[in-house]
């Protein structure tokens, strides 16, 4: 069985197996007669293109949905709209700040679904993190109830 670098070699040139044996000929400088050409220093140079190649080109482009001749300003990803809210099966009074863990007890739900409701809002928390009233009252309500806030 032949090896795979014998079938590819006339790629490369001779006593290279790989890319690697041309990199470090070109190194030690025994790889000097003009065959591998450094692209780094070559500078890209504009193409004419006739009217007709220009109307493909153009088409293509269209096609591929890039635009070149136009950039578009990115739009903000449009709000989901607001889910039905449940009816209010009751009231809670509730302090000002209050921790994940008291908020799941108060309204019968497990810490992790609080904190997904919370992380919905745009905010991460854990377990033991203190709520301000303003996201306890949207997950109050999304769950069934009213957060009052307690006197202080």
């Amino acid at each position: 069985m032949e090896q795979e670098h014998i079938n590819r070699g006339y790629l490369l040139p001779p006593g290279c197996k790989d890319l690697i044996d041309v990199l470090n000929l070109k190194q030690q400088g025994l790889w000097s007669s003009g065959q591998v050409i450094d692209f780094s220093k070559q500078k890209a140079q504009p193409v004419k293109l006739s009217p007709s190649k220009l109307e493909l080109f153009l088409e293509a482009l269209k096609k591929s949905k890039l635009s070149l001749l136009k950039f578009e300003a990115k739009q903000p990803p449009q709000q989901k709209p607001a889910a039905a809210l449940p009816p209010i099966v009751g009231e809670i009074v509730i302090p000002a700040e209050t921790t994940v863990l008291r908020l799941a007890a108060l309204l019968g739900q497990k810490p992790f679904q609080i904190i997904a409701d919370v992380v919905e809002l745009g905010f991460f928390v854990f377990p033991g993190d203190r709520l301000s009233f303003e996201i306890i009252s949207e997950v109050a309500r999304k769950h069934g109830f009213l957060a009052i806030r307690a006197a202080s």
